[in-house]
């Protein structure tokens, strides 16, 4: 029984890297002008429990970034989730941007559009038309439960 070769997947065409830049670009400002009323927004919800109130992250030491990485220590138990990227995210943030919040929903915004051009050429590379690409991409970014993302700091992950 002969074994069938797999055929390697086509190259990115022409341009393509240019395309997402752009795509990326006016994801991101249209993200600003969406999210524009969350940006000044306060620590809610869950952000206390990851950020204001959690003295692991505050402090950006070698304990507690291997505490992040042992899923039973108080770093990971304050929060109920073992995340260790997600807590050395938040970490490199509060070191950066401490309680002004419009430095968190800033990243969070700049990530946001940056997965919606990516998700967009992976669209795309999956054989959808350009337009409807970046239309389902739009989809993802702007759809109400993409909210969390500008709203939650605590939804950087």
């Amino acid at each position: 029984m002969a074994r069938s070769k797999r055929r390697p997947p086509d190259p990115p065409p022409a341009g393509a890297a240019g395309q997402t830049a752009g795509l990326f670009v006016a994801f991101l400002v249209a993200s600003f002008v969406v999210y524009w009323p969350a940006l000044t927004g306060p620590f809610v919800s869950d952000d206390s429990i990851y950020l204001n109130l959690n003295p692991w992250v505050q402090e950006a030491s070698v304990e507690n970034v291997v505490g992040f990485f042992h899923p039973t220590s108080s770093n990971n138990l304050v929060t109920a989730n073992y995340s260790p990227v997600h807590l050395l995210g938040h970490m490199a943030q509060w070191a950066v941007f401490g309680e002004n919040t419009l430095g968190y929903h800033v990243t969070s915004l700049v990530l946001h559009a940056l997965v919606g051009a990516l998700f967009a050429l992976l669209l795309a590379r999956s054989g959808a038309p350009p337009v409807a690409a970046a239309g389902g991409a739009a989809i993802f970014l702007f759809h109400p439960a993409s909210g969390e993302v500008a709203c939650w700091i605590s939804q950087l992950k």
